[in-house]
């Protein structure tokens, strides 16, 4: 897994804007009036198909994909995705955390760059040798899970 410095590159607008904080807004909400047949909300794909979003994390990863390190281009295409899953976080012991980790879609140290084939091959697995709280910081959840 390739480690990048983000504090070497501004936060994309994009992640603090108007849009940022309405889904914020909703994810506090989901929480608020959570039950456990409610699916959280997605983050808004203008957020994560952002021009200045996808050239910033690409400089962030030297334009090479997260895991394999392969050089991203035409013939093997760059993605946008979280680190840890959106939602429906596949663990180790095969449970499925529905609303894991819908709290840090748009996390700036979240976001990554990875090909296709990676991306595939990631899907929302996520194993972890004990879950975090819900809506911890990526800090917390570090020291909790081990990942």
């Amino acid at each position: 897994m390739r480690y990048c410095r983000r504090s070497d590159h501004k936060k994309p607008e994009i992640l603090s804007g108007s849009l940022a904080r309405k889904f914020k807004s909703t994810i506090r909400q989901f929480y608020a009036s959570r039950t456990d047949t409610i699916r959280p909300p997605q983050a808004p794909r203008e957020i994560l198909g952002d021009e200045e979003l996808k050239k910033t994390i690409g400089k962030v990863f030297s334009e090479k994909c997260a895991f394999c390190e392969k050089s991203v281009d035409s013939r093997n295409p760059a993605n946008i995705t979280q680190f840890r899953p959106e939602s429906e976080a596949e663990r180790s012991d095969t449970r499925i955390n529905y609303d894991y980790y819908c709290w840090l879609a748009i996390e700036w140290s979240n976001i990554q760059l990875v090909c296709e084939y990676c991306r595939f091959r990631k899907r929302t697995l996520f194993p972890v040798q004990s879950v975090g709280r819900r809506r911890a910081s990526l800090a917390d959840l570090r020291r909790t899970e081990g990942a």
